[in-house]
């Protein structure tokens, strides 16, 4: 199962996204707009966007406070520095 899900599926993700591009384009070319809707309807997409912000700031909260916890205890570890010193020629 997990080579299914981090080996092939996304793969046929990509393949979907890319045929499915495809034939949009080829179906109705002048769908594809520069416009955006968020322009034309912004009272009615605020708070949607304000959610989907948040959303994203917090899975990349994660890891940037994993790793400079991480980083913090490496720092103020003494044991290495003091063998590193006492060790030298």
């Amino acid at each position: 199962m997990h080579n299914f899900f981090f080996g092939i599926y996304p793969y046929i993700a990509l393949a979907v996204l890319a045929i499915g591009s495809i034939a949009r384009y080829e179906r109705d070319p002048f769908t594809w707009k520069s416009k955006s809707s968020q322009l034309l309807r912004r009272k009615q997409l605020i708070m949607g966007s304000v959610l989907f912000h948040l959303g994203v700031l917090t899975i990349f909260a994660g890891p940037v406070t994993r790793f400079t916890e991480a980083t913090a205890n490496q720092l103020l570890e003494r044991t290495p520095y003091i063998s590193t010193v006492l060790e030298s020629p």
